[in-house]
């Protein structure tokens, strides 16, 4: 996105690479703090510890 910005809307008003920036911005946040509890691994690792937790209990 970052080459989205500044090669091809070069010429362009900043109004314009702005939206390419906000997703370059919100990718790298991503690829620094990874998705956390919103991600796919997160999810199945909740449900196999809570099939782990009803299996012990019984």
């Amino acid at each position: 996105m970052a080459v989205a910005a500044f090669c091809a809307h070069a010429a362009n008003p900043w109004a314009q690479k702005e939206f390419a920036l906000s997703y370059f911005v919100f990718a790298l946040a991503l690829i620094i703090a990874g998705a956390g509890q919103f991600s796919v691994d997160a999810l199945i690792t909740a449900r196999i510890s809570d099939v782990e937790l009803s299996e012990r209990v019984e």
